[in-house]
């Protein structure tokens, strides 16, 4: 692989981004380091929603984003509501059969998806990305840099990244893409070969815009794929249909609640299931697990203070490979209980 990926340690609520080894040779564990801010001011409630989707995918492996929301209370807190601060900001993986291996994060940029665009058996997508990213994060930081990602049948190559200040946006016609403040100012031409070179600057610089803002499988108001497979439940297994897959339903139901709004895709000679999402919300001491939401729908983590909640303690957020009869998990993000970092890898 031609792309060092970013490992991201986060230590004490904060995340430091450096150089990891070659793509290929570790799995990330993320830890998002929420209890000791939540802990630190028990009256207000807190919480956070992780909602994974299927960017892309092909006979190489499967591009995997993870929206990421803060959510905090509206209002009166008796009705223990939190509400969404800020959509559309994404984790981003890549996944095959040796695991999920993270490659960056989206800011908030107002933009619900990354532009991309096929060219030349490729797959470009523009990440807005940021360098002040950390954690627990009470609203996503705004994006100040493109970063320009291609994917094809498992390779995956960072071209370089470019300056996107506040205000700007971005129109991308192959080899082209051109960044710009709006409605006038400044204006940036940059080709794309096996880097990225700036070849023009002006204040009438055009470029008509052909790239996608949204991944076109999904469907209507939901992060799931509409090339995902849907599940079959029966009494004694879950199929995902078409697939002739069937999985034991007491393996599966233990790891991905609720069965019924999972999807999955087909992944070499077996199955990748996708969980639904997950919300978890933080308030007097406890903690509330809530699955199987469309949090990018905008909807909200139910808190019932006058229900106890459960003691806070770790949770994943994991795949899992269906394959030759076998049920792997593959992590992707842990939400710890005691701030710790956990970044190691494997050989």
């Amino acid at each position: 692989m031609t792309w060092m990926l970013k490992r991201l340690n986060i230590l004490m609520g904060y995340a430091v981004m450096s150089r990891g080894r070659p793509f290929g040779l570790f799995t990330l564990l993320l830890i998002l380091s929420m209890l000791p801010t939540a802990l630190a001011d028990p009256d207000s409630p807190w919480g956070i929603s992780l909602q994974p989707f299927v960017f892309y995918e092909d006979s190489g492996g499967v591009l995997i984003g993870v929206e990421y929301n803060y959510h905090e209370k509206a209002g009166h807190f008796s009705n223990g509501v939190l509400k969404p601060v800020l959509p559309w900001s994404y984790f981003l993986f890549y996944v095959n059969r040796s695991g999920a291996y993270y490659i960056d994060f989206m800011a908030f940029s107002g933009w619900e998806f990354p532009p991309f665009e096929f060219y030349n058996g490729w797959l470009y997508i523009f990440l807005l990305t940021s360098g002040n990213t950390s954690f627990p994060m009470r609203e996503p930081p705004a994006s100040d840099t493109v970063t320009v990602i291609r994917y094809r049948d498992g390779v995956i190559q960072r071209l370089g990244e470019v300056p996107f200040p506040s205000g700007y946006t971005i129109n991308v016609s192959l080899p082209y893409f051109l960044t710009f403040p709006y409605p006038r100012g400044m204006r940036t031409l940059y080709k794309i070969d096996n880097s990225i070179n700036p070849v023009s600057r002006g204040e009438n610089l055009t470029l008509k815009d052909r790239s996608f803002f949204y991944p076109r499988l999904f469907r209507n108001f939901t992060l799931i794929n509409k090339e995902c497979l849907v599940p079959k439940v029966e009494d004694n297994y879950i199929q995902f249909l078409p697939s002739n897959h069937k999985l034991p339903q007491n393996e599966l139901r233990r790891r991905v609640e609720p069965v019924n709004k999972s999807c999955a895709v087909f992944f070499n000679n077996g199955l990748l299931i996708i969980p639904p999402g997950i919300g978890v919300g933080f308030a007097n001491r406890s903690m509330w697990v809530q699955r199987g939401r469309n949090y990018w729908g905008g909807d909200v983590i139910t808190l019932a203070p006058f229900e106890k909640g459960i003691p806070p303690r770790s949770l994943n957020l994991s795949l899992y490979l269906y394959e030759n009869g076998k049920l792997r998990e593959l992590p992707l993000l842990q939400v710890s209980d005691d701030g710790g970092a956990d970044t190691d890898t494997a050989g």
